[in-house]
């Protein structure tokens, strides 16, 4: 059986990060994510990224070397790496994308504070209150 990992962040987007650079970032990321066999989801609201991804511990490795060299983004928070408390909640998506333009929502405030278990589950709850995945 193969070893699991995870790997979550929060990190503040470029200023005037251009919608077709994000959209590289998206189908790039999801091509990555399906040869490495990862999954997750990345949440975007403007200013900042979150995002949780689960895989292998190479792809993950890999995956986090990509994130941390990516010019895209900057003052990069480790949230959450290791083993997953309950891996395969975003098993269905190479990359699930969802912006979050509700200005009353602190993602930051809601997703930094949390252990694992927490944390995946309120990735869960942004994922399950959109329709734009």
């Amino acid at each position: 059986m193969t070893t699991q990992s995870c790997y979550a962040y929060a990190s503040v987007a470029m200023p005037n990060l251009a919608p077709s650079a994000l959209t590289n970032i998206i189908v790039q990321s999801r091509a990555f994510n399906r040869q490495h066999g990862i999954t997750g989801i990345l949440l975007y609201d403007g200013t900042s990224f979150y995002q949780y991804i689960e895989g292998t511990v190479s792809g993950i490795q890999e995956a986090r070397r990509r994130i941390l060299a990516s010019r895209h983004h900057h003052s990069i928070e480790e949230l959450a790496c290791g083993i997953p408390a309950s891996p395969g909640r975003f098993s269905a998506w190479t990359l699930g994308y969802l912006f979050i333009d509700d200005e009353t929502t602190s993602v930051r405030a809601v997703l930094c504070s949390l252990e694992q278990v927490e944390l995946v589950a309120a990735f869960q709850r942004f994922a399950s209150e959109s329709d734009s995945m």
